[in-house]
């Protein structure tokens, strides 16, 4: 069986989520009209830093006319992933979630702005990495940063979690310390029973078939192990 309902976090209340809006309305509504502050963007979502706290970031679901991903998580139900797998691994983390909600401008904003706030990563995705935006640790080694991931692919599965978009855009290094991140569950499924969890029944756009963690592991190790050849050169 696949998971893909959304229930509520146990972490989030009415309240607390009134709260936040009555604290925070002012720096959303100036943190979406600044596109300078825009660190990424998905298929599904933009991420967006804040000026006034460098250690949290925003992702922000785009609206569902301009998502071009066939499937993808509520922000609760990502939420919910991310915080089954926190803690999970010493040598490969995960970003931190702090709160999930739905942000509405006023009364006549029927869609609003669906968010979470999470852990901000000092670091690069690999892609930025392969495209020179970011370097690689100077002791890096692809022998040890695959085997790193692969426990930790190994440990995912085990709580019946699969990533399936374990691209070179959602695997980034920490600046500081060098551990591998993995980001981004907005695909991501918790399988339980025998469904193939790379199978996808996303109803009227039929099945999807997504591709092995492992082999994305694989294609994203390969085009590392490119670039450190190119960059001997």
């Amino acid at each position: 069986m696949l998971k893909n309902e959304t229930p509520t976090p146990s972490f989030e209340s009415d309240e607390k989520i009134k709260n936040f809006y009555e604290k925070n309305r002012k720096v959303i509504e100036k943190l979406l009209e600044e596109v300078k502050n825009k660190i990424g963007e998905g298929s599904t979502a933009y991420v967006f830093f804040l000026d006034s706290n460098e250690e949290i970031c925003l992702k922000i679901l785009k609206q569902e006319k301009d998502i071009t991903a066939d499937f993808h998580n509520s922000v609760e139900r990502e939420v919910d992933i991310m915080n089954i797998l926190n803690n999970l691994d010493d040598d490969v983390r995960i970003p931190r979630p702090y709160i999930t909600a739905e942000y509405f401008k006023d009364e006549d904003d029927k869609d609003g702005i669906k968010f979470i706030i999470m852990e901000r990563i000092q670091g690069n995705s690999i892609r930025d990495i392969l495209e020179e935006n970011g370097s690689l640790p100077k002791d890096f080694s692809i022998n040890i940063f695959r085997e790193k991931i692969s426990t930790y692919i190994e440990k995912m599965h085990k709580k019946n979690i699969y990533h399936r978009d374990l691209s070179e855009a959602n695997i980034m290094i920490d600046e500081n310390t060098g551990d591998p991140y993995v980001i981004d569950f907005g695909a991501s499924v918790e399988s339980i029973g025998e469904d193939n969890p790379y199978i996808q029944n996303s109803g009227s756009k039929g099945y999807i078939k997504y591709t092995e963690d492992e082999a994305n592991l694989t294609v994203v190790c390969n085009s590392i192990r490119n670039y450190i050849l190119t960059n001997k050169k």
